[in-house]
C-alpha cells in the first residue's frame, strides 16, 4: 500500500515539478532578455571600460563674407560619451580649449590613450564649438560622417575629426530691423486672431526689437551646447569661453539687455568639490 500510495503521489506531483521547471526556465529567459535590452547598449555593462586616443586637429577660421582670418575666436572641443537604450549623452571623455591666432588657425594636440568609465564615443568625437563676439557661433561634429560605425559607436580606439585640415567660415551676425518688425507684426496678428486684442507683452527675449536683442537671443542657445561645463568641474577646462561670454554679457547689459550667460559670477558648481570660481579665475590670464 505504501508503494502504491507513494507511486500515486509521485505521479500527482510530477506535473507540478514540471510546471516549476518551466517557470524557472521562463524567468531565466526573461532575465537574459532584460540584460540584452537594458544592459548590452551600455558599454560599461557590456564590455567594461574602453581606451581611446585622438589624432591632432588643425583648422582655420575665416570670415564668411571677407574670407579673411578670424583672430581670437574661442574654440572648445569635447569628446562626448554616449550610451543607453536611446544612445544619449552619458559623460565627457576629454575637453580642450584654444583660441585662433592671427592666421585664424587653431590646433588641438593628439591625446590618449584615456580609459572610459561608461559609454563610448560616437559622432560627437569631438563636438566643436566656436565663438567670437559679433559672429554667429558655430557648432561642428563628425555627424556628417553618416556611417553606422561612427553614429552608433562601433569601437575603434583612434579617433579623428572631419574638420581637421579644413577652413571653417564664421558668419557675421546680421539682421535687418525690417525683418524683426515683420516677425513682431506676425506675432501680433496671430495673437489678435486668437484673442481679438493686442498683445502688450511681446517679450524682446522672444521677439527682438533691435539687432542687438536679436544677437542676444541667438547666443542664448549657446548655453545648451555648454551645459557640460556644469559637470565634474569642467568649467575649469573652458576659462576662455567663460570670460568671453562674461564680456559679451557686459556688452548686452550696457545696451540695456539682460541675458544670463556663464560667467565668473554665474557658474552652477559645487564649491566643496571644485573650489571657488572667483579664486580660480584670478589666476587665469585675460
Amino acid at each position: 500500500m505504501e508503494c502504491v500510495g507513494s507511486q500515486k503521489w509521485a505521479e500527482r506531483s510530477a506535473p507540478h515539478e514540471n510546471v516549476k521547471k518551466d517557470d524557472m526556465k521562463r524567468k531565466h529567459t526573461t532575465l537574459i532578455l532584460l540584460w540584452i535590452v537594458f544592459c548590452l547598449p551600455l558599454t560599461a555593462c557590456a564590455i567594461g571600460s574602453l581606451k581611446y586616443s585622438a589624432e591632432p586637429i588643425e583648422a582655420w577660421v575665416v570670415d564668411a563674407e571677407t574670407k579673411q582670418p578670424v583672430e581670437g575666436a574661442i574654440v572648445v572641443a569635447q569628446w562626448v560619451l554616449e550610451g543607453g537604450m536611446h544612445w544619449d549623452r552619458v559623460g565627457t571623455l576629454q575637453i580642450m580649449e584654444t583660441m585662433t591666432d592671427q592666421k585664424g588657425r587653431f590646433l588641438f594636440p593628439a591625446w590618449g590613450p584615456l580609459k572610459t568609465r561608461k559609454g563610448r564615443l560616437g559622432s560627437y568625437d569631438p563636438k566643436i564649438l566656436i565663438f567670437k563676439s559679433g559672429y554667429e557661433y558655430q557648432g561642428l561634429s563628425n555627424y556628417q560622417d553618416n556611417t553606422p560605425e561612427r553614429n552608433f559607436g562601433k569601437y575603434f580606439p583612434m579617433r579623428n575629426s572631419l574638420w581637421n585640415g579644413k577652413t571653417i567660415e564664421l558668419k557675421p551676425f546680421k539682421v535687418a530691423l525690417e525683418e524683426l518688425e515683420a516677425v513682431r507684426e506676425q506675432a501680433q496678428k496671430d495673437y489678435r486672431r486668437q484673442t481679438g486684442q493686442e498683445n502688450p507683452y511681446l517679450s524682446p527675449n522672444l521677439f527682438p526689437r533691435t539687432p542687438m536683442e536679436a544677437y542676444a537671443k541667438h547666443l542664448s542657445f549657446i548655453m545648451t551646447s555648454l551645459r557640460f561645463i556644469e559637470d565634474d568641474c569642467n568649467w575649469k577646462k573652458t576659462p576662455r569661453m567663460i570670460l568671453a561670454l562674461q564680456k559679451q554679457t557686459e556688452i548686452f547689459r550696457d545696451a540695456g539687455i539682460i541675458r544670463t550667460f556663464y560667467s565668473v559670477d554665474y557658474l552652477p558648481t559645487n564649491e566643496t568639490k571644485c573650489g571657488s570660481s572667483k579664486v580660480f579665475f584670478q589666476s587665469v590670464a585675460p
